[in-house]
């Protein structure tokens, strides 16, 4: 399935849009969870003293070509966006931020290229005989 992109917003506008109705706002993250291949974001969001949303985000190192050197970084920036969708600062219909739906743009080529790399290469599970692509992708369904 596609999505239009360009129907969802950056957490950087999202970002701006906050600070500017907010002079008195906070953005606040933490680590919520830190592992050797994963990480999940806390982020807070703050009006004056009072706590008004919070987001999680969860990324797995080497899951993706970006998230092999950014992982941390991605996670923090989708929580940020997560609680600021929390806050209603997202587009009606459109709760994810761009960038978490290119991320699923990502993952959807990554698993597809996955299957067809499985599909394409390997042996029957009944008689081990080698299957070439066209069984392979005709075996697929």
């Amino acid at each position: 399935m596609a999505w239009d992109l360009s129907n969802y917003e950056t957490v950087e506008d999202r970002i701006d849009a906050f600070y500017k109705d907010n002079e008195d706002g906070r953005i606040l993250t933490e680590i919520h969870t830190l592992t050797a291949d994963k990480v999940i974001f806390k982020a807070l969001v703050y009006v004056g003293e009072i706590l008004v949303a919070t987001g999680f985000a969860y990324e797995k190192d080497g899951s993706s070509p970006v998230n092999k050197t950014s992982h941390i970084e991605n996670a923090e920036t989708s929580a940020i966006g997560r609680a600021l969708a929390n806050y209603n600062y997202a587009k009606k219909g459109a709760r994810p931020s761009r960038e978490e739906m290119e991320k699923v743009v990502r993952m959807q080529n990554t698993d597809q290229e996955k299957k067809e790399q499985t599909v394409m290469v390997g042996k029957c599970s009944v008689c081990s005989a080698p299957l070439n692509t066209s069984v392979a992708i005709y075996s697929k369904n």
